[in-house]
């Protein structure tokens, strides 16, 4: 991607849009749900699966159909969302692996 993403995205984080999960656990999880999301949809791959993994054993918000606030495996099987990572490798170790346990 361009600077202009990445960049908004520095800007974002500086900001604190994205806190750490560490200083703000409910709300710190939901962004980084949602930041895995963007960096999926715009093709930032490594970004993505490196945000799902630490997700993925992470508790998070309540989840709603349209509106995920955690992610699992199944939703990483199912949604169209995440189309743009299946022929990666590592996304398919992923969606190949058991649950993981939620470390809490």
């Amino acid at each position: 991607m361009g600077g202009g993403f990445r960049d908004s995205c520095r800007e974002l984080q500086a900001g604190g849009l994205f806190s750490p999960d560490s200083q703000n656990e409910f709300h710190g999880t939901l962004r980084a749900s949602n930041l895995a999301l963007v960096y999926a949809l715009v093709g930032e791959q490594d970004q993505a699966i490196t945000l799902i993994e630490r997700l993925l054993s992470t508790p998070g918000a309540l989840s709603y159909p349209d509106c995920p606030g955690s992610i699992t495996l199944a939703d990483l099987r199912l949604r169209w969302e995440w189309d743009s990572l299946r022929s990666n490798p590592c996304f398919q170790k992923i969606l190949a692996g058991p649950d993981p346990k939620t470390v809490y």
